[in-house]
C-alpha cells in the first residue's frame, strides 16, 4: 500500500505538472508578444515588432524564445530572425539582479552571453559575425568601410556613467576603405582588445591590423565628454606600407616617409572625426 506522505507527494507533483503543462500550452503567447513589444516602445521610444513568442525547454531549464523581430534604431534597420532567453545560472541573482542566457541569429550573425539586468546593466559572452560590413560603422565615420569574418568578445557593464569594461575582437580575410581613399585595401587579420570607463570611453590596449600589402599598429583613445557624439578623440596609427600602395594613400591626403611609413592622427569627436 501506498504511505499517505507518499501520495501528497505524487499529487503534488501531478499537479505542478499540470500547472507547468497549461503554461506551456495554453500561456496567451501572441498577446505576449503585443505587450513586449509595447513596453519596448514606452521604455525606449523605438519600435519594436515581434511575429511570434513561444516557450521552449532546455536542460538547464524552461525559456522563451521569439522570431521575426524588427526594429528601427537612428534610421538603422535590425531584423533578428530568433532570439531565445532563459533564466542564467548566476550570483547575480543573490543581488536581486536578474540574468538571463540569451542567443540571437541574424543574417550577419549570432549574439550568445549572459545579460545581467538591474541598476548596472551588463553583458557577458560574444558575437559571431559572417558579415563585418552589415554593421553601420560608416554612420559614425562616413566613408570607412570594414568587410570580413570576426568575433568580438564582450564583459561589459552600462549605468548612468556610461560603459565599463573590454572588448576584444578579431576580424579576418577582409578589406578595409578609408575615406578619400580610392581602393578598399585588403588584410589578413585586425585583433584588438579594448577598455572602457574611468575618465575615457575607450582607451586602445592594443590594436593591429596585418596584411599582404599594409601593416599598422593603433593607439589612443576616446576621453570622456559630455556625450559619446562630443567625447574628444586621440588616436595615432603608425602605418607601412607597401611602395605599389603609397599613390593611394597619396590621394587620401597620407603621405609615406622615405622608409615606407607614416603617423595618421585621427582627431575630432566621436560624431565629427578628422584625419591628417
Amino acid at each position: 500500500m501506498m504511505s499517505g506522505r507518499l501520495r501528497i507527494l505524487l499529487l503534488t507533483g501531478l499537479a505542478s505538472a499540470l500547472v507547468f503543462l497549461f503554461i506551456l500550452i495554453g500561456f496567451p503567447y501572441g498577446k505576449l508578444a503585443a505587450y513586449v513589444s509595447a513596453q519596448l516602445e514606452a521604455q525606449t521610444g523605438t519600435q519594436v515588432s515581434i511575429q511570434d513568442i513561444r516557450p521552449y525547454l532546455h536542460v538547464l531549464g524552461p525559456g522563451i524564445q521569439a522570431s521575426g523581430i524588427h526594429t528601427v534604431v537612428d534610421s538603422y534597420e535590425i531584423e533578428i530572425d530568433h532570439t531565445s532567453l532563459r533564466p542564467a545560472w548566476s550570483l547575480s541573482w543573490l543581488r536581486a539582479d536578474p540574468a538571463l542566457q540569451t542567443h540571437i541569429e541574424t543574417s550577419a550573425g549570432d549574439i550568445e552571453g549572459t545579460v545581467t539586468l538591474g541598476k548596472k546593466m551588463g553583458f557577458d559572452g560574444f558575437v559571431e559575425l559572417r558579415d563585418v560590413g552589415a554593421l553601420p560603422l560608416e554612420r559614425w565615420w562616413p566613408g570607412f568601410d570594414l568587410e570580413g569574418e570576426g568575433r568580438i568578445e564582450i564583459d561589459a557593464r552600462l549605468d548612468a556613467d556610461g560603459p565599463d569594461g573590454t572588448i576584444e575582437f578579431d576580424v579576418v580575410q577582409g578589406s578595409i576603405g578609408l575615406p578619400d581613399l580610392p581602393v578598399a585595401i585588403p588584410f589578413d587579420e585586425i585583433r584588438g582588445r579594448l577598455t572602457m570607463g574611468g575618465d575615457h570611453w575607450t582607451l586602445v590596449e592594443e590594436f593591429s591590423l596585418s596584411g599582404p600589402v599594409i601593416d599598422a599598429e593603433v593607439s589612443g583613445q576616446v576621453a570622456r565628454g559630455p556625450s559619446l557624439e562630443q567625447a574628444p578623440v586621440s588616436i595615432d596609427i603608425q602605418v607601412s606600407a607597401e611602395p605599389s600602395l603609397h599613390p593611394a594613400l597619396a590621394s587620401a591626403g597620407i603621405l609615406m616617409g622615405g622608409d615606407g611609413s607614416a603617423l595618421i592622427q585621427v582627431t575630432g569627436t566621436a560624431s565629427n572625426l578628422r584625419l591628417r
